[in-house]
C-alpha cells in the first residue's frame, strides 16, 4: 500500500470524502460593520548615518635647537645697517642755515648764539627741548620756542615773546619786570618802573630771572568789613603777602583775558578789602573786595567800551551799593 500522500491539485476546487467535486468559497460575515480590516504597519524608519569627517594625522615635529651663533649675525645685520643710516645722516646732513621768525625784541643772531646751534653741526644733534631750553635761559622775553628741521640743512626757530610785564617792588627796594602768570622776567631800574603796569600793596622776596615769584612775609591787618561803625573794637582781618599776591596774579591774568593789556597804570591791593586800579589817567577803577574778580573785570572792561573817551572819573564795579557798575563823574 501506498502511504505516501497524494497531493491535492492546485485549482481551486477540492475533493470531499463523498468524492464530489466542491468549490472553497470564503464567507462573508454576516455583519458587515464588523468587515475585518488588514491594518497597515507603520513604516520604521531607519536611522540616518552621518559620515565623519575624517580627521587628518596630525604630525609633530622636534623643535629646532636655538641657536645662539645665528641670532647673533641677525643682531649684528640690523645694526650694521642701522649704524650705515646713522652715518650717511652725519655726514650728508649737516646744519647750513638757521631761520628765526617770531622775534622782536631780539635779533635773529641773539636767537642762533643763545640756542648753541653751529654751521656745520650735525642735524642728528638737534634736540628741541635742550635748544629751547638755552634760549629761554639767556634771554628772559621769549615765552615759547619751536625748533623744525627741513632737509637738506635748514634749521626753524620760531619765537614767540612775552606780550606785557609787570612792575613789582622786592623786599629790597628793588623792581622787577614779571608775567601774569607770576614769572620774574628781569630787573629794571626804579625810573623805568612807571612805563608797566605797576603793583602796589605787596612786595616780592628773593626775586630770581625765569622762576615763579614768591611774596615777603609779611602781614597786615585790615578793618573787617562786616563790622559796622558802630563797633567800640572792631575787628580786624590778618592778610598775607601770599593773599595778596594771588589776588594781584588773578586780576592780571583776568585783565589779559579780556584784552585790557598795557592800559592800567597801577593796581593796589594794599587793602584786599578795597581794591583798586587806575585806568590810564581816565578812570580810578574800584573792584573791592577779592570775591568774583575775574568777573569783576571783565564786567569793567564791558562798562568801559560803552562810555564815551571824554568820560572821567570813579567806576565802581565792586558790587557793594548796587549789581550794576557806577560812574561817578569827575567834577
Amino acid at each position: 500500500m501506498d502511504t505516501r500522500e497524494k497531493r491535492r491539485p492546485s485549482g481551486g476546487s477540492s475533493r470531499t470524502r463523498s468524492g464530489k467535486n466542491t468549490r472553497a468559497v470564503a464567507k462573508r460575515p454576516a455583519d458587515r460593520s464588523r468587515v475585518p480590516v488588514r491594518r497597515k504597519r507603520p513604516e520604521q524608519k531607519m536611522p540616518v548615518q552621518t559620515v565623519q569627517e575624517e580627521i587628518p594625522e596630525v604630525t609633530y615635529t622636534m623643535p629646532r635647537p636655538f641657536s645662539r651663533n645665528g641670532f647673533l649675525m641677525k643682531l649684528l645685520s640690523v645694526a650694521a645697517v642701522v649704524m650705515a643710516i646713522v652715518l650717511c645722516l652725519s655726514m650728508f646732513f649737516r646744519v647750513e642755515e638757521v631761520v628765526v621768525s617770531g622775534a622782536d625784541k631780539y635779533t635773529p643772531w641773539m636767537i642762533k648764539e643763545a640756542s648753541g646751534i653751529a654751521d656745520g653741526d650735525s642735524l642728528l644733534s638737534i634736540n628741541d627741548a635742550r635748544i629751547s631750553g638755552k634760549i629761554r635761559l639767556a634771554l628772559p622775553y621769549v615765552d615759547e620756542v619751536r625748533v623744525g628741521i627741513k632737509l637738506p640743512g635748514t634749521v626753524y626757530i620760531e619765537i614767540t615773546e612775552l606780550e606785557t610785564t609787570y612792575a613789582i617792588e622786592a623786599s629790597d627796594g628793588s623792581w622787577w619786570l614779571i608775567t601774569s602768570d607770576g614769572r620774574v622776567v628781569e630787573r629794571i631800574q626804579a625810573s623805568a618802573a612807571a612805563a608797566y603796569t605797576r603793583i602796589f600793596g605787596v612786595q616780592i622776596s628773593e626775586p630770581k630771572e625765569k622762576q615763579v615769584v614768591q611774596a615777603a612775609e609779611e602781614t597786615v591787618q585790615i578793618p573787617d568789613p562786616t563790622e559796622g561803625t558802630d563797633a567800640v573794637l572792631p575787628t580786624v582781618a590778618q592778610i598775607t603777602g601770599a593773599a595778596r599776591l594771588e589776588a594781584v596774579i588773578t586780576i592780571l591774568t583776568s585783565l589779559e583775558d579780556n584784552g585790557v593789556i598795557g592800559q592800567i597804570a597801577s593796581l593796589d591791593v594794599t587793602n584786599i578789602n578795597d581794591i583798586t586800579m587806575e585806568y590810564g589817567q581816565r578812570l580810578h577803577v574800584v573792584l573791592g573786595t577779592e570775591e568774583n574778580l575775574p568777573y569783576k573785570v571783565q564786567y569793567m572792561a564791558l562798562a568801559i567800551g560803552q562810555l564815551e573817551e571824554y568820560e572821567t572819573g570813579e567806576l565802581d564795579v565792586s558790587f557793594k551799593y548796587s549789581d550794576k557798575a557806577l560812574l561817578n563823574p569827575q567834577s
